[in-house]
């Protein structure tokens, strides 16, 4: 068997492995295998979907917290969303709990897939009591792609 012949079908191995892993990613996503509660120790949350969240926010009743920083938050967030970056968290968590019992419920997002301060957000309210905790999958990434309201601040 010729040298070309190998790398070949190294080649097509390769890509028949990568087509069949992003394949069942695509599933998971599909069926909804994203939206289920995460517990590890006394953190519990549930990761969300765009169309979960944008239920959230007709109904009305769900604060979202958008954890990105101050100079993306004024450039364009979630209408009526708080922004709430989790390097702020210590300065931020009196005042919070102050206005919101531990029963709120609450979503939270930020940038997309390459950000996790949601997730992180998500279990620093968790220890502190909060229970009605969720996280938008992709967040704000997801939500400007729907085209749904957002706002800017000065």
């Amino acid at each position: 068997m010729s040298i070309f012949k190998r790398k070949r079908k190294i080649f097509l191995l390769i890509f028949s492995i990568c087509f069949s892993i992003s394949t069942v990613i695509f599933l998971l996503i599909k069926s909804n295998i994203f939206t289920q509660a995460f517990k590890k120790g006394d953190v519990t949350y549930t990761e969300i979907g765009i169309d979960q969240a944008i239920e959230r926010f007709d109904e009305g009743s769900y604060i979202f917290l958008d954890t990105r920083s101050n100079f993306f938050y004024r450039m364009g967030h979630i209408k009526n969303s708080i922004n709430f970056p989790i390097e702020n968290f210590n300065q931020r968590i009196d005042n919070f709990k102050n206005k919101f019992p531990k029963n709120s419920k609450i979503v939270i997002y930020c940038d997309g897939l390459s950000c996790s301060s949601s997730y992180i957000l998500a279990k620093m309210l968790c220890k502190r009591g909060y229970f009605s905790i969720e996280v938008l999958f992709k967040g704000w990434e997801a939500w400007v792609n729907r085209s749904y309201p957002i706002e800017k601040s000065d």
